[in-house]
């Protein structure tokens, strides 16, 4: 691992606990069962994980 590399795992940490916020903030006033049950939430995570799996690739 680069020196830079090193100096951008802050910014790393960062996104990440971004991102958990606000997916505490969406789920906070939802119940377990109707997270699961949410079509379109399955949706957009299948495209999701399609789109990192393409990126992987090239």
């Amino acid at each position: 691992m680069s020196k830079k590399d090193l100096l951008r795992i802050p910014n790393y940490l960062e996104h990440i606990v971004e991102a958990i916020e606000r997916i505490y903030h969406y789920l906070e006033d939802s119940l377990e069962i109707d997270f699961l049950d949410d079509k379109r939430l399955k949706m957009q995570l299948s495209e999701t994980s399609k789109s990192s799996v393409k990126q992987r690739i090239i």
